[in-house]
């Protein structure tokens, strides 16, 4: 690790001379910045007053490397690192749910990288059942988060961890309360801030489209594909593909052979070679997609939607041909997306759609009508939807056509109002009172006995 340690070094130089304008995420926050190393006696004083042993990779980072940061702007004084920074030990344990982290980081930890959602969500409801003592949350909550050091924040409640028990001792983890623990892929520390350096280096964490650190296999695009060409089932071939996916490059040569594998391989595999090959050369992946587009049409309007919108016009005669019989609401809604996108009058492909059954459908429909720089033109249309009695759709009409002025919509404007007199506050009354604007009316003029349409 003597060799890694030096090459980090090396890198932390070099990050702060190529991210200058501190666009990765998080680097606002600390700035590439660390403190000073650890002693030996500082970190063994560290693990006596928390009463764990710090893993070997960890340790030798904060004794060789730095430790904290010393400028006072410096969010929670976390070091150079991914995301918010690697936290000093005493802001990091402010991250755990227990008041009492020295009881439970020798414990051991109950995480792994084999634990399934449904282990994982009766671990926590046992731990945040209701109805028990504070002590006995505590005690709970630090079972359930035993054996682990939080040293660092992602933001959105995910928090960053270091194993420091068990088999997995030393792996980096990331917890949130709203989904099952993620194991990042790397053994130990040194591996995975080497990792955050590398991509760095590499562009991958500086791209438009950089995904978030550390959620996909690492390693450059031609270890991925070659371990993806090696791997023995999907699953593994889905791991590595997505590592090629979050890259800010792929070499053309690997992307010729993309091409060529994705009719040889299961639909999984082929769909997110296609998508690989989508994005980084859409040319070369135009025509599978329309051929693709027989199998999973989601999931081709997605890759044209994120990687090719400026070529919606080509899919409008597939969107035409599909948009009828869509019944998947994602599937619909993205439809829509290259519909507005490709800048044509839209108006009749959508507009059969209006008397859906599905009501998510109907909204959408409206929504994407209201987008229409004439919408006037469909006024009647709109005027069946203002009748409409599923409130969310209601509500996608008012908010469609809150900049019309046409005095024929009043009628149905003010059956709305009795529906929702002036004393009621609610989202339909309040588009309502934005729509009434445009005549300067309100709820309570429309109502009046005396109140005509001239």
């Amino acid at each position: 690790m003597e060799n890694q340690i030096l090459r980090i070094k090396d890198k932390l130089q070099q990050v702060k001379d190529i991210d200058v304008n501190l666009e990765v995420f998080g680097a606002d926050a600390h700035g590439y910045t660390i403190g000073a190393p650890l002693t030996e006696e500082e970190v063994q004083a560290i693990e006596k007053t928390y009463c764990f042993t710090i893993p070997e990779a960890y340790r030798l980072f904060i004794t060789s490397v730095g430790y904290a940061n010393p400028c006072e702007e410096a969010y929670l004084h976390g070091a150079a690192g991914p995301y918010y920074g690697v936290l000093p030990v005493t802001e990091g344990l402010k991250e755990l749910l227990t008041e009492n982290p020295q009881l439970y980081l020798n414990q051991s930890c109950l995480l792994s990288p084999a634990q399934s959602e449904d282990e994982w969500q009766q671990l926590t409801n046992y731990a945040y059942e209701s109805e028990i003592s504070d002590e006995e949350y505590d005690k709970r909550i630090g079972t359930l988060f035993a054996g682990l050091l939080p040293i660092g924040t992602q933001g959105c409640g995910i928090t960053t961890l270091l194993i420091t028990t068990g088999p997995h001792t030393g792996r980096i983890v990331y917890t949130n309360d709203d989904y099952q623990p993620f194991f990042a892929f790397e053994t130990h520390f040194l591996d995975w801030y080497e990792r955050w350096l590398d991509e760095i280096i590499s562009g991958d964490l500086l791209s438009p489209n950089a995904g978030w650190f550390a959620y996909s296999k690492g390693g450059t695009s031609e270890q991925l594909w070659q371990e993806t060409l090696d791997a023995n089932t999907d699953e593994e071939k889905l791991t590595c593909l997505k590592g090629l996916l979050g890259k800010n490059e792929n070499p053309q040569h690997i992307l010729q052979e993309i091409k060529t594998a994705i009719p040889l391989q299961n639909t999984k595999v082929a769909l997110t070679l296609l998508r690989i090959l989508t994005k980084y050369n859409y040319p070369a992946a135009k025509e599978l997609l329309f051929e693709y587009a027989k199998i999973d049409l989601l999931e081709i309007l997605q890759n044209v939607y994120w990687y090719a919108k400026e070529d919606a016009i080509s899919w409008i005669p597939t969107i035409e041909q599909y948009l009828p019989t869509v019944t998947d609401t994602e599937t619909f809604n993205f439809c829509t997306y290259l519909l507005t996108t490709a800048k044509i009058d839209y108006a009749s492909i959508l507009i059969p759609r209006a008397t859906d059954a599905n009501p998510k459908i109907r909204s959408q429909v409206f929504y994407t009508l209201g987008q229409l720089d004439h919408k006037v033109n469909y006024i009647e249309v709109f005027k069946k939807g203002l009748q409409d009695t599923d409130t969310q759709v209601l509500l996608q009409v008012l908010q469609a056509i809150n900049t019309l002025n046409d005095k024929s919509l009043l009628p149905y404007y003010q059956k709305i109002a009795l529906a929702y007199p002036p004393s009621d506050e609610n989202y339909i009354a309040t588009n309502l009172d934005y729509c009434l604007k445009n005549f300067n009316l309100t709820r309570k003029e429309l109502l009046k006995d005396t109140f005509t349409y001239e």
